[in-house]
């Protein structure tokens, strides 16, 4: 099998398993009755994700990476149109065509569902209601422009898969200038724009400021798809610089549109998978401290005791001694829940939520002493401040 072949089902069976498994963090925690927009609109991007893995996996196999590209004046006027390199070309061409299409609706559909989930996020917030819904028009746009780009800017429509006489550069669908130029840079605009969105409101919490750093690093998973549509853009064009009859360009095309709607979907559905694994990673590492502690018990029988009695109790207990709850309202219809142990979805409006700004906080005091050596624990009771 083709490397890049071998590497575009990798990202299908990962990414698949991401967006599978998100939908079902989210039915635990929320129940399938409450599943929002965004986890629709997630899990219907597998239908255009699978087309798009299968055409890509036609680039190579069945075209062997031919398009309408990637000729001489002199190679286009002697190809037969009765011979088989001539059918691969115009149906390579066309494949590279809806590739396009594919490619603009998943990307532009996760760019939704992130619109949609800071919409959630922001719910009840009246200065961010302008900016969610200009997001939406802002996606909607770009979208509706970068199709009409790619459909229109070669016109008529059959030259697309034109062989001879040469339909020029816009009319390769493969390693059309205007099209690379164009998408990526609606898809940074749009994908910066997305990124900014919870930024400012995150910042304005009372979280602790290695939680807001921690979450900004979350939510600016998006960088990464830009870096990765730029290579997208530049590696592809580089390769279509070249004329030869190799059928490169098509191929690096394809393979770093599957790579760039990998990075998308990863950096989109693993934050929201975190709250349900979290406790799972952090019982599976105190385990490995408490193993690791009586592992190193050969001193004396009173330091195994020690350690006995503090592997009782899990290390994150005592890091985490202390945890906050806050409920913030700016007026009736304003109010967020914020967590120090808050994953991206965590942080949404919460029914439990109390209005009219109250704040309380509950601490948790564990103490290890002689008494609890022998059996016997003492923990202080919570100290509530309203």
């Amino acid at each position: 099998m083709d490397p890049l072949t071998l590497e575009s089902f990798i990202y299908y069976g990962i990414s698949l398993f991401l967006i599978i498994f998100r939908i079902v963090c989210r039915v635990r925690r929320v129940g399938i009755r409450n599943i929002e927009a965004d986890d629709y609109l997630m899990l219907f991007t597998i239908i255009p994700y699978t087309a798009e893995t299968t055409l890509s996996y036609q680039v190579s196999s069945t075209f062997n990476g031919l398009s309408n590209s990637d000729m001489t004046r002199e190679e286009r006027a002697s190809l037969s149109p009765s011979s088989d390199e001539y059918r691969m070309r115009v149906s390579g061409s066309k494949v590279q065509l809806v590739i396009w299409v594919m490619w603009l609706t998943i990307m532009w559909m996760i760019k939704a569902s992130i619109c949609v989930f800071y919409g959630r996020l922001t719910a009840g917030i009246r200065e961010y209601k302008l900016v969610i819904l200009f997001g939406y028009g802002f996606i909607l746009v770009t979208y509706i422009g970068c199709m009409t780009t790619v459909f229109f800017s070669c016109w008529p429509l059959h030259k697309l898969w034109q062989i001879n006489p040469d339909p020029g550069n816009t009319c390769h669908p493969a390693v059309s200038r205007v099209n690379y130029w164009v998408t990526m840079t609606c898809d940074i605009a749009t994908y910066l724009y997305v990124l900014l969105i919870p930024i400012p409101l995150l910042w304005k919490t009372q979280l602790p400021l290695s939680k807001k750093i921690s979450l900004s690093i979350m939510f600016s998973g998006g960088i990464f798809v830009i870096v990765s549509s730029v290579l997208n853009c530049v590696l592809t064009l580089q390769a279509g610089s070249f004329s030869d009859r190799s059928g490169s360009a098509p191929r690096v095309g394809a393979a770093w549109s599957l790579r760039e709607i990998f990075v998308a979907l990863t950096t989109t559905n693993l934050p929201m998978t975190w709250g349900l694994i979290r406790p799972k990673v952090r019982l599976c590492f105190d385990g490995m401290l408490s193993s690791i502690s009586r592992a190193n018990c050969h001193t004396s029988k009173s330091t195994c005791a020690t350690g006995a009695a503090e592997a009782t109790v899990p290390a994150w207990v005592n890091e985490r001694s202390k945890s906050t709850v806050q409920s913030a309202a700016h007026n009736a219809n304003n109010d967020m829940f914020t967590h120090q142990d808050a994953s991206s979805d965590d942080i949404l409006p919460s029914s439990s939520t109390h209005m009219g700004g109250i704040k309380k906080e509950v601490a948790f005091r564990v103490s290890m002493t002689d008494s609890q050596m022998a059996g016997q624990a003492r923990v202080q009771q919570p100290e509530d401040a309203v």
